[in-house]
């Protein structure tokens, strides 16, 4: 079952360092706090907002990655619209997450592997 962390910092961090199985937000708290657990068996997030300059490291043992290609511009991370070809303006909050619920998951590429990283960057973007 997956949930929401919505609480104090304190308990989310707690919350964080208990859990086994982690989607992760673009944010380098998250990463860095994922990277302290010792109780982490899986995590999932986008390849291409995959931050290595994080205590989180791919691979790390007893840890399975899943690894998403998402439509974005660049490492600027700014939604793509997969029909057009073009960026997105984003300008808040709700637009962003507007496109996330709107994007159709055939335009989600994944999973891939810690070692699927060919063709790819120092961060994961396009080459």
């Amino acid at each position: 079952h997956i949930e929401v962390q919505t609480g104090t910092l304190i308990e989310d961090v707690c919350s964080m360092w208990k859990a086994r199985r982690f989607v992760l937000s673009d944010s380098s708290l998250s990463h860095n706090l994922i990277g302290l657990s010792e109780e982490v068996r899986s995590v999932f997030l986008e390849r291409q907002r995959f931050d290595k300059d994080t205590l989180l490291t791919c691979p790390t043992p007893n840890v399975q990655f899943s690894l998403y290609d998402v439509p974005r511009v660049s490492r600027r991370g700014e939604p793509l619209d997969p029909e057009t070809g073009q960026g997105l303006k984003v300008l808040n909050a709700t637009t962003f997450g507007s496109w996330m619920q709107t994007l159709d998951v055939r335009h989600i590429k994944g999973p891939f592997g810690c070692d699927s990283d060919a063709g790819r960057g120092k961060h994961g973007q396009d080459r």
